[in-house]
């Protein structure tokens, strides 16, 4: 079976307006060391604990979303996180005219994208990809409503200790 493909077409104002991008999955066997190598990055920096190691893509991508937006953790960038990052790119292609099949697509250069979001957005697609969801905007709940669940029950745990009469 032929692997997934997604095509993306940036439709927000900037540079990158109007251009498509493809993101073809990775072999199983690749995406499972990619996914690997991120599971122990967070482990060896405290960011999961054993609990978190068997919650597949949907427990991974939750808790690399909470260590990125609360900035939990000292993952080594260059040596853990970067290698990661430049291997997701390897999945991803520039197609220089969506209507004309002809014209091959092409590996990304070193100033592609020109916009940070964009990037960002090939990103989140990419890992929604490889989760077997439709859109990243299924991702994006799926990390909010945890989120908010978490937040929600620090919120009702006591930070006090325990008085003598309890």
């Amino acid at each position: 079976m032929a692997r997934r493909v997604n095509e993306i077409t940036i439709t927000e104002a900037g540079r990158d307006q109007g251009l498509t991008f493809r993101i073809t999955e990775m072999p199983a066997r690749a995406a499972e060391k990619w996914a690997t190598r991120l599971l122990l990055a967070f482990f060896r920096n405290g960011i999961i604990d054993e609990n978190v190691l068997g919650s597949g893509w949907g427990g991974l991508m939750q808790v690399g979303a909470n260590a990125v937006v609360r900035g939990i953790g000292v993952v080594d960038f260059r040596g853990e996180i970067e290698p990661l990052l430049d291997e997701m790119l390897t999945c991803i292609e520039f197609v220089p005219d969506p209507r004309r099949p002809e014209i091959p697509a092409r590996t990304l250069l070193a100033e592609e994208p020109e916009e940070v979001t964009t990037l960002v957005r090939l990103r989140t697609e990419w890992v929604a990809l490889h989760m077997g969801f439709s859109s990243a905007s299924a991702l994006w709940t799926f990390m909010t409503e945890k989120n908010s669940e978490a937040d929600q029950r620090l919120k009702t745990m006591s930070t006090s200790p325990l008085s003598s009469a309890e």
